[in-house]
């Protein structure tokens, strides 16, 4: 579940698809309940061909009845009960940080790596990519928690941009938890001009939505369109961020 290739079985990307954020809280609600079931059903809600997911999972945040051992095995479960395919970072394999990202992919993908955006001082973050499709009609997803300090925002989406960039000719869609709530702030004002991030709803706190914290990004070939708060009942109570939902199409 980190990182490799895998052989054979794939299938053309087909436009327009449906791509999903989601800071699932470690599976806990606002009043600190950890429901896992509940989470997967949000998911399906979504009918998303990807989901990007943030504040997995660790053993912190499992319920004392539930200790797994291995983080790892709970997405396992969270990609049984959704249908998908689960991919994971180094965070998460390591132990590395308490908040680790995660990927939900209906199709294997042709390729997984895994960055580091950890800027010295501050928590472990990384960058989780995919690519899906074949060698003539792909795409690449990658997902991404930003940390809470100013600074670490517009450092981490710094790096975040140059790795876009240094991807090259690749069709790239970036989903993730950016905790940037000022759409005027310098790091806003980059994540719209480099990676053609549109406005989208407001999805923190879940219950009461104020702030546009996840966002969603994608590289010139590519358009987001409606891109919007999913609000349905289930998931002001599943986490306390609502999920963002787009669906991806070619220019």
């Amino acid at each position: 579940m980190i990182s490799g290739e895998h052989d054979g079985g794939h299938q053309d990307v087909v436009f327009p698809m449906r791509v999903a954020s989601y800071n699932v809280h470690g599976f806990r609600d606002a009043s600190g309940a950890w429901n896992l079931e509940r989470t997967a059903a949000v998911i399906r809600e979504l009918d998303a061909h990807v989901v990007g997911l943030q504040e997995v999972i660790c053993l912190r945040d499992c319920p004392l009845n539930a200790q797994f051992g291995d983080p790892r095995s709970v997405l396992a479960d969270l990609a049984a009960l959704t249908g998908h395919h689960a991919i994971t970072g180094i965070n998460m394999a390591t132990g590395r940080s308490p908040c680790c990202n995660a990927l939900l992919m209906r199709e294997l993908p042709r390729d997984v790596t895994a960055q580091d955006l950890s800027l010295p001082g501050r928590e472990p973050r990384e960058v989780v990519s995919a690519v899906l499709g074949t060698e003539e009609h792909w795409l690449r997803v990658a997902t991404v928690h930003v940390g809470l300090g100013f600074a670490e925002r517009e450092g981490q989406v710094r790096r975040l941009v140059e790795l876009v960039e240094k991807w090259g000719s690749e069709r790239t869609v970036v989903l993730g938890d950016f905790n940037e709530w000022n759409p005027l702030s310098r790091t806003a004002r980059r994540m719209a001009r480099d990676l053609g991030a549109p406005k989208s709803g407001r999805t923190f706190p879940a219950r009461f939505p104020l702030l546009p914290l996840d966002r969603m990004g994608a590289t010139p070939d590519l358009r987001l369109r409606n891109a919007h708060a999913h609000r349905s009942a289930l998931a002001r109570k599943a986490s306390d961020h609502l999920p963002l939902v787009a669906e991806v199409a070619e220019v």
